[in-house]
């Protein structure tokens, strides 16, 4: 790890990883629009309909620190977590009627 690094207060270290994170999803939702266009590209050429069926998106909060600290993450779709605060979403209602544990899906 570069020297420059280790001198940020974990303050400035939270605000670099937000930052990052936030360019991620822009390269992530970027690329799967260029990969859609291109999906519809080839499908105009040979005359095959296709629709995309959209997932729901699932921001992030903004904050760096959650209250508790926990995030349990979707096994399926690792951009779906819940913090253990509000009602429970239906991927992991779903895991836990079927006998899953909350720990399984805890963020480690």
């Amino acid at each position: 790890m570069s020297d420059d690094i280790r001198a940020l207060s974990n303050e400035e270290i939270k605000e670099k990883i937000a930052s990052l994170q936030q360019l991620i999803t822009e390269r992530t939702e970027q690329e799967v629009r260029l990969a859609k266009e291109e999906i519809m590209r080839i499908a105009r050429e040979h005359n095959i309909r296709v629709s995309f069926q959209e997932s729901p998106v699932v921001r992030k909060s903004s904050r760096v620190n959650s209250s508790s600290g926990k995030v349990y993450v979707n096994p399926l779709n690792s951009t779906e977590t819940w913090q253990g605060r509000g009602k429970r979403p239906g991927w992991l209602k779903s895991l836990l009627d079927h006998g899953h544990t909350l720990d399984e899906y805890l963020k480690v």
